[in-house]
C-alpha cells in the first residue's frame, strides 16, 4: 500500500464548530504516510486535543480525515522521485506492531454451517500457521507473538524467491506500475496470479492477449531480409504465420524500439531444435522443426529478452538467482549445464531446462536465466486446454511455473 498509495491527504468533513486555527492552515496539505512529526506530532498534539497519532482521530470534534494519495500524483507533484521505494516503517511508538495488532484477536470456524468449508478452513489455517495452531474445537489456539513469528515466516517463505504470494499479486496488480495492462487483461479474463482456474478463463485470458493489438505484418517490418527460401514453402507460411501471432501479442511500442532481425535462417546444426545470435541477430530453425509453433516462440522469446531494456532483464535476472538461492549446481534433464528444476511443472521434469544456466551469462552482461523467459513464453503456444495444466500446476503446495510464467510475461509489455 505505501508503494502504491505513498501519502495521505489531509482534509476536512462538514460540521466543525470551532476548527483549530492549525488544521485550517493545512488543510489539503499532502505527505507522505511515514511523515509521523507533521501527522501525529503536530496535526493530532496534544496541545490542540489530539492524541499523538498519525491517523485520525486527529482531536474530538476536528471533522478532520485523510485520504490515500497515489504514487503518480506524489511523482507528479515531486514529493518523491520515480524510482522511490518505501522502505521499512517502525509503528511500535503507536502500539501498531503486528502482535499489537493481533492482540486480543480470534479466529474460529464453529459457526460455519457446511461442514465440507469448515473442513476446509481449519485446514488451510493448520496449513499456514502449523498444527498446533487451533484447538479441537477449531479455535486459533496460539498466542499473539507466536502467531507473528509464524506470520513472518510464512510471508518470508512463501516462494521459493522469498516473494510472498501477496508481493506477487501487488506486482501484477499495481494499477501504477507499467505492467498495468497485463493486470487488466487478467482481470477482465477472470485469471488471478493465486488460485485455480478453469478453463473459460483460460480461453478468455489466451484469446485477449492474443488479439488485444490490430493485426501487422511484423515479420516483413521487423525482419530485414526475411524468411530464407532454404524452407519449403508451407513451411515458411507457417513460421511466417507463428511469428506474427507472438509479435502481435508483445507491445508495439516495445517492438518498435527492438533493433530488426537479420533474416530468419535454416539451422544446420542438426542437435539443435533452434536458435537465436543476438550479435547476427538471426533466428535459426532446424528443418525437422519447420512446423513447431512453440519453437518458433522460443527463439522470438530470446530475441525479445536480450534486447529488452536493461531494468527488465535485470529484473528477471534477480528473480531467477532468488529462485535457485541456496541450490546445488547440477545436471539438468534437458542439458549438461543447469541449476534449477524448479521451473519445470510436476508432470513434465524435462521440462526443467528453463533453469539452465549458461556459463557465459555473467561475463556477456546477461542475467542469469536466459531459459526461463523462452522456456515459459513458447507456452503460449499451447491449446487453452493445454495451458490449463500448466497454468494450474503446483508442486510443494506452490505454483512454480505459474510464477515465472508470469514474470516473464512481462517482457510483452510496456
Amino acid at each position: 500500500m505505501l508503494y502504491a498509495y505513498p501519502a495521505w491527504r489531509f482534509v476536512r468533513h462538514p460540521g466543525a464548530k470551532m476548527p483549530r486555527p492549525l488544521h485550517v492552515l493545512n488543510e489539503g496539505a499532502v505527505r507522505l504516510k511515514t511523515d509521523f512529526q507533521f501527522w501525529a506530532v503536530e496535526m493530532n498534539s496534544p496541545a490542540i486535543g489530539g492524541f499523538l497519532l498519525p491517523w485520525p482521530l486527529y482531536g474530538f470534534n476536528s471533522w478532520m480525515d485523510i485520504e490515500s494519495v497515489s504514487r503518480a500524483e506524489c511523482i507528479r507533484s515531486g514529493l518523491i522521485a520515480p524510482d522511490w521505494v518505501p522502505g521499512p516503517v517502525d509503528m511500535s511508538r503507536f502500539g501498531a506492531t503486528l502482535p499489537e495488532r493481533l492482540m486480543n484477536r480470534s479466529a474460529s470456524v464453529q459457526k460455519v454451517k457446511d461442514p465440507a468449508l469448515a473442513a476446509r478452513l481449519r485446514e488451510s489455517l493448520k496449513k499456514r500457521l502449523g498444527a498446533d495452531a487451533l484447538d479441537r474445537d477449531g479455535r486459533l489456539a496460539l498466542p499473539a507473538h507466536e502467531l507473528v513469528q509464524r506470520m513472518q515466516g510464512q510471508a518470508e517463505q512463501g516462494s521459493p524467491a522469498g516473494i510472498s504470494p501477496l508481493q506477487m499479486t501487488f506486482d501484477l496488480f499495481n494499477p501504477e506500475r507499467k505492467d498495468s495492462a497485463m493486470a487488466d487483461l487478467m482481470k477482465k479474463s477472470g485469471l488471478r496470479p493465486r488460485g485455480e482456474a478453469i478453463l473459460e478463463q483460460v480461453e478468455a485470458f489466451m484469446n485477449a492477449l492474443k488479439t488485444r493489438h490490430p493485426e501487422r505484418d511484423w515479420v516483413n517490418e521487423k525482419v530485414e531480409k526475411g524468411i530464407t527460401d532454404k524452407f519449403r514453402p508451407m513451411a515458411k507460411e507457417t513460421i511466417h504465420k507463428n511469428m506474427n501471432e507472438f509479435m502481435r501479442m508483445v507491445d508495439p511500442e516495445i517492438l518498435d524500439n527492438l533493433p530488426s532481425l537479420n533474416s530468419v535462417n535454416k539451422e544446420l546444426n542438426f542437435g539443435n531444435r533452434g536458435s537465436y545470435n543476438p550479435i547476427t541477430r538471426t533466428i535459426f530453425y532446424s528443418s525437422g522443426e519447420e512446423f513447431d509453433k512453440d519453437n518458433h516462440f522460443h527463439e522470438l522469446a530470446h530475441w525479445l529478452h536480450f534486447n529488452a531494456e536493461d531494468a527488465k532483464k535485470k529484473k528477471l535476472g534477480d528473480y531467477f538467482q532468488k529462485r535457485i538461492k541456496g541450490e546445488k549446481k547440477g545436471c539438468l534433464l534437458c542439458g549438461t549445464n543447469g541449476y534449477s528444476d524448479h521451473f519445470a511443472p510436476s508432470f513434465e521434469r524435462w521440462d526443467d531446462y528453463a533453469g539452465k544456466v549458461y556459463g557465459r551469462e555473467p561475463v556477456d552482461g546477461m542475467p542469469y536465466g536466459v531459459e526461463m523467459p523462452t522456456r515459459h513464453l513458447q507456452k503460449l503456444a499451447l491449446s487453452p486446454d493445454e495451458f490449463l495444466r500448466y497454468w494450474n500446476d503446483t508442486r510443494d503446495g506452490k505454483h512454480y511455473w505459474r510464477m515465472a510464467f508470469l514474470r516473464s510475461l512481462t517482457l510483452m509489455f510496456k
